[in-house]
């Protein structure tokens, strides 16, 4: 990642940031909000958006690369570790998802003194850097109901892509079975389409596109991004974005249709079906009620996450003491692991 924070790129994206001042917008007006669930490409996405010169934070700041992501996932980890406590305080996280009436109360918590004051220095924080910029962390799909109090019409790109392919990616990762990934995808969509429905500064971008097309999909993103900060057309490195787009990192490429996965539920099928033509018509209206969570669905994943933490706490007993029994789960409880 670090060969992305040159004096080439800094320096462009000074440029850009003196022609937004120029033409007298606020920088909090500019803030690029990169949303999607987790493995949706939205670390390749938030690349680009700095290639294309928006600033990520400092990169001491950012989540390094891994295994994982090779090239580097761009989170901010000061939100990413403050989104994390607005999860907690209700309830929540990453893989158990808020409900409703959790989600009031993220909406309640943007008023709390210290809550308030620690969401405004993290923007402060970026704003005192740079004109235009940007946050990516999947989290923000989910707390948006808090961070929607601190902005008023930020720039949204959503990423899309095949949810078997996500879901095939955490199970690889996080031991998570198929049926609790795109659950979570579902959720994670849905609230991401939701909190933005208002919103006339959105684009979805489909990760496959992305990785067939790569240089129509940068013209696409450039296009966007210079017409809603308000910069002149054109003056975007095409040919540098492009370079960012590296499809031999797809570790997962389903060619089935969702339509045809048997664990896929009805309400998932129409809600990709539905993504896939928000990317060609981000207006397209969004009927909520099309797609509904089944009733008890946070309950599944929070067995799921127990479970799944029975299983690490296991494996880590077993690295330390090699003679200790492993956990005895049950033939359904490794069946619901996808074990």
């Amino acid at each position: 990642m670090s060969r992305l924070f040159d004096g080439g790129i800094k320096s462009r994206f000074a440029a850009r940031g003196r022609m937004a001042a120029d033409l007298g917008r606020t920088a909090l007006e500019n803030v690029i909000i990169v949303l999607g669930m987790h493995r949706s490409g939205t670390s390749l996405v938030a690349e680009l958006v700095h290639r294309w010169g928006a600033y990520a934070g400092e990169e001491q700041s950012l989540l390094p690369a891994d295994e994982w992501n090779e090239q580097g996932y761009w989170e901010y980890m000061p939100l990413v570790w403050f989104n994390d406590e607005l999860l907690a305080g209700v309830a929540a996280n990453w893989l158990v998802p808020p409900g409703d009436e959790d989600n009031n109360r993220l909406v309640e918590r943007a008023r709390e003194p210290a809550l308030r004051d620690e969401a405004l220095r993290l923007l402060q924080t970026m704003n005192s850097r740079a004109n235009i910029w940007f946050w990516k962390d999947p989290r923000l799909g989910l707390v948006l109901p808090f961070w929607k109090n601190f902005w008023t019409s930020p720039i949204y790109i959503v990423t899309v892509r095949h949810p078997l392919d996500i879901a095939r990616s955490l199970q690889r990762r996080f031991h998570l079975p198929l049926s609790a990934s795109l659950l979570l995808w579902q959720s994670y969509m849905l609230s991401t389409l939701h909190h933005t429905r208002e919103s006339r500064r959105v684009i979805f971008i489909e990760y496959e596109q992305l990785l067939r097309h790569p240089r129509e999909q940068c013209v696409r993103l450039t296009a966007f991004l210079d017409e809603q900060c308000g910069l002149p057309a054109g003056r975007g490195d095409i040919e540098m974005l492009t370079q960012g787009v590296k499809p031999n990192l797809k570790h997962n490429d389903s060619a089935v249709p969702l339509d045809e996965v048997s664990i896929a539920a009805p309400a998932q099928v129409k809600l990709y079906d539905f993504l896939r033509r928000r990317v060609e018509n981000p207006s397209e209206e969004f009927e909520e009620a099309a797609f509904s969570l089944f009733p008890g669905w946070r309950e599944y994943l929070q067995i799921c996450e127990l479970l799944r933490q029975s299983l690490i706490h296991s494996q880590r007993l077993q690295a330390q003491l090699p003679s200790a029994e492993p956990l005895a789960l049950s033939a359904s409880n490794r069946l619901l692991l996808g074990l």
